[in-house]
């Protein structure tokens, strides 16, 4: 009898400890608003002012202090080259964000660790564009 109640054992033992070990995806997968919904830190600012026919181009690298902080609140607080400043933000879409209420991003990159937008206002002839790096 000791043969048989042994292996039982050993092998109900085995099978609670397969299945407790499972892992169970209970996590919805997070929408557009909740990943940009933290603080990121500037990467790169470049920005085209196009007009008179000639390119202005201004191509800014972030530091450590640099960064833009996205809250549930619909803000988003950022320090960028020694100055701060809070404006209204919201998604238009899952492909555009738009900050302050008038200028209007295309969401280029959107991964836990990496924030990409870009716009592009054209006036004619002349144009300003601008692409935002950031990262976590």
């Amino acid at each position: 009898m000791k043969k048989i109640i042994i292996p039982m054992a050993v092998a109900t033992l085995i099978v609670f400890c397969i299945t407790a070990c499972k892992k169970t995806d209970n996590q919805q997968p997070q929408t557009t608003l909740q990943k940009i919904q933290a603080k990121w830190q500037l990467q790169t600012y470049y920005s085209n002012d196009h007009f008179s026919g000639v390119d202005h181009i201004q191509n800014v690298t972030g530091t450590a202090s640099d960064y833009l902080d996205f809250r549930p609140d619909g803000k988003v607080y950022s320090s960028l080259l020694g100055s701060r400043d809070t404006v209204t933000y919201s998604l238009v879409n899952d492909t555009q964000l738009l900050i302050d209420g008038s200028t209007k991003y295309d969401i280029k990159t959107l991964t836990s660790n990496s924030f990409v937008i870009y716009e592009k206002d054209i006036s004619g002839s002349d144009f300003l564009e601008e692409t935002i790096t950031m990262a976590k």
